[in-house]
């Protein structure tokens, strides 16, 4: 992967996807909510951890994105060294952090 990218190239490279990342980060959020909220009703003593529920959004979204990008050339979707991240035009690398809270 080439590492010699400037920060205004990154941004303008990125910029062409932040829209579907915060529709897909929205998409996995609601998701993740609709699976949970059954349960929740279901056993009304149940608590799930915030690291829980975000741990099912971040993989939910990782899965949307694989999909997304499944034939686009320019963009890999994959764990990189044990790190989710996404890869565009091979020059710039967005890692997925795991929220817990």
């Amino acid at each position: 992967m080439k590492t010699n990218c400037s920060k205004k190239e990154a941004k303008e490279i990125a910029e062409n996807y932040l829209n579907d990342f915060k529709i897909l980060i929205k998409e996995s959020f609601n998701e993740a909510i609709e699976m949970l909220t059954p349960k929740l009703t279901q056993y009304p003593a149940l608590q799930f951890e915030n690291c829980t529920i975000c741990g099912l959004v971040h993989d939910l979204y990782f899965c949307k994105l694989k999909l997304k990008y499944k034939y686009d050339k320019n963009v890999k979707v994959d764990k990189f060294n044990g790190i989710k991240g996404i890869v565009i035009k091979d020059k710039i690398f967005i890692r997925f952090k795991k929220l817990n809270e």
